[in-house]
């Protein structure tokens, strides 16, 4: 819960924001997101010529998994800190990060693989039909995508914003 002070610093930046992109392509439900993702990088970019792309139903999706208890699988610890903490409790979500488990790290080195992608597939039972938020580790979305793709794991939402290419 923020304090009053901190609620109108949070509107005044949400105003600003809405005052420096204008007109944009996002439909009402997209656009508060975006918007969220630019309060948090202070990237107006992310609004350019729709960087940020949503499947039909993600946010849908993503809304009934999280008040269904989903879990949320993330890849790495910054992710986790930036959640909201009161939310996952509200509905009951259980929030996952492997990534410095040293039984991942055992694996990864065993396997030859990254801690991200070992960390994906050791996750891959809350993987699937939960929500997985990548956003440091391209290996951790491609080992996801990889998980779909074999018909592993079927994510209600998958939010995929690493940094780096590979």
């Amino acid at each position: 819960m923020q304090t009053e002070k901190g609620q109108s610093i949070e509107d005044a930046s949400m105003e600003m924001i809405e005052n420096e992109i204008g007109d944009h392509n996002y439909n009402e439900k997209e656009w508060p997101i975006v918007r969220r993702i630019i309060h948090s990088t202070a990237d107006f970019d992310f609004a350019d010529k729709n960087k940020i792309i949503f499947s039909k139903e993600a946010i849908e999706s993503g809304i009934k998994a999280l008040k269904n208890g989903c879990s949320i699988v993330v890849d790495v610890n910054g992710v986790l800190g930036g959640l909201n903490k009161q939310n996952p409790k509200d509905f009951g979500n259980n929030v996952i990060c492997n990534i410095s488990s040293p039984e991942i790290m055992e694996l990864a080195k065993k396997q030859g693989k990254t801690r991200s992608q070992v960390s994906m597939r050791y996750a891959s039972s809350e993987i699937d039909g939960g929500i997985v938020a990548i956003g440091n580790a391209p290996t951790a979305l491609v080992e996801v995508i990889s998980m779909v793709k074999e018909g592993l794991v079927k994510p209600a939402l998958i939010i995929g914003i690493p940094v780096g290419f590979i």
